[in-house]
């Protein structure tokens, strides 16, 4: 995948019966943190997994010559953990 979000760390986190994993993953946006989350979220959608919710962690920017370069947002990402 290209280098919009990248696996930071994985944890496994029990609900009811259903068994999830969750990673962390980084989203960038030139056009704002709703997109960086969407983009991020999208991409491991498309990856295959199936994600069941999601929480930001982190938002931060860049900013070149004075106007907005780059939104990020640092992610977590519920999956479902294979059997």
């Amino acid at each position: 995948m290209k280098g919009d979000f990248k696996t930071l760390k994985c944890l496994v986190l029990f609900r009811r019966y259903d068994m999830l994993k969750m990673i962390e993953v980084v989203g960038r946006s030139q056009m704002g943190f709703s997109e960086a989350v969407k983009e991020a979220v999208k991409k491991v959608i498309t990856s295959g997994e199936k994600v069941h919710f999601f929480q930001v962690l982190e938002q931060r920017g860049a900013v070149h010559e004075g106007k907005f370069k780059e939104f990020q947002v640092i992610i977590k990402i519920a999956v479902e953990y294979p059997d």
